[in-house]
């Protein structure tokens, strides 16, 4: 498995499309963030964390995507997968060597592309009074467990539509509904646990600080009526049990296709 693990690394770090979306989002992010602290009074990373975190955070979502696809669902194309068995490797160190670089590199890279900017801020005009960091951190340890259900749930589609370009389209729509039902919440009974359920409305609520109101609140006010409890418990069962699932429904289905 460490040898299939190590070429898709050496695969992944010369992939020019992923290198080049993670540009074009980077850079996205920059203009969007140029484009709003130009009315600002005072520039503080915390203060644009809070107005375009949520924004940051699409943008993260569309590169892990697009990075999934192409490390899962490229070698279905080109049968690179049904020749690494007639090789001798087994269909478990196939399946496993992809989905752990696949993870990681998603993971991280989305994580990389979201906190670039608000990073980049912080460390020339510094964080501010509000919204408290601590609380902020906390906030982005839980978006990075939905980052992790959403790579195992990409994984599956990968696996089951066999082109990467299929995957980025079927993910994108699913993203897409997700974010139709948050903006009609107030439509759907019982909405709040409901829409928390859905990994994308997760990291909407995370990284929506609609308390915020900017110069004159107390620090760490922001954070005092956000639903911790009932957050963490949605977040944490979307990452055992979607992710779980996901990926074991991935893993049968793989071992019993023909990768023809």
């Amino acid at each position: 498995m460490w040898n299939i693990i190590s070429a898709q690394w050496y695969q992944l770090i010369r992939d020019k499309r992923v290198r080049g979306t993670f540009v074009v989002m980077i850079l996205f992010n920059a203009a969007l963030t140029f484009a709003n602290i130009d009315g600002y009074e005072e520039i503080k990373g915390g203060r644009i964390t809070a107005d375009l975190g949520s924004f940051f955070c699409i943008m993260g979502f569309l590169f892990m995507l697009v990075l999934m696809a192409f490390v899962v669902g490229t070698d279905f194309v080109d049968k690179t997968l049904y020749y690494e068995i007639l090789a001798g490797h087994s269909r478990k160190e196939v399946f496993f060597g992809r989905f752990l670089v696949a993870l990681s590199a998603g993971g991280l890279g989305a994580m990389a592309v979201m906190l670039f900017c608000p990073i980049v801020l912080t460390a020339i005009f510094g964080w501010g009074d509000m919204p408290e960091a601590g609380g902020v951190f906390l906030r982005y340890v839980l978006v990075f467990g939905v980052l992790l259900r959403i790579a195992c749930e990409t994984v599956l589609i990968a696996v089951i539509v066999k082109n990467p370009y299929a995957t980025i389209f079927v993910g994108y729509i699913i993203g897409c509904v997700e974010l139709l039902l948050l903006l009609l919440k107030e439509l759907i009974p019982g909405k709040d646990m409901f829409l928390r359920f859905f990994s994308v409305c997760q990291c909407m609520e995370l990284l929506s600080f609609s308390g915020y109101q900017g110069a004159g609140q107390a620090a760490g006010e922001v954070l005092g009526d956000f639903p911790w409890r009932q957050i963490v418990f949605m977040v944490l069962i979307g990452l055992t049990a979607a992710s779980t699932a996901a990926v074991t429904v991935a893993y049968a289905y793989f071992k019993r296709d023909d990768l023809q």
